[in-house]
């Protein structure tokens, strides 16, 4: 099973870009700032919730920090399948990310009322 998953003899996303310098330019630039602003934006949204001592909405909190972070950890599974073919891998995380967005959607608008 474990071969299965991190199996990394698929064909890498760079052929598919002929491994032309000016597309891997801009899907590993675009990737590389995503996942940068995707990784800070969690700790931001902290931040302020620890320096806001009158908001309680930690569990809200968690949720969009964690949802923020598994966008990011997408965006890093598409610039590591760029050289090698991990797409098990990727469709876990993405897998992933969609159900934490999904639970964060319905409890974001469950929390509406209370927010407004």
């Amino acid at each position: 099973m474990l071969d299965r998953i991190f199996d990394g003899s698929l064909m890498p996303h760079g052929h598919c870009l002929l491994w032309r310098w000016d597309l891997l330019f801009l899907h590993l630039g675009g990737d590389l700032l995503t996942v940068m602003a995707y990784s800070l934006i969690p700790f931001g949204i902290f931040y302020f919730l620890h320096k806001r001592k009158d908001l309680n909405f930690n569990g809200i909190a968690m949720l969009f920090g964690g949802f923020i972070a598994f966008c990011g950890a997408s965006h890093l599974a598409g610039l590591i399948n760029i050289w090698h073919g991990y797409y098990f891998i990727e469709g876990v995380i993405k897998f992933a990310t969609g159900v934490i967005s999904i639970v964060t959607a319905v409890c974001l608008w469950r929390l509406m009322p209370t927010l407004i």
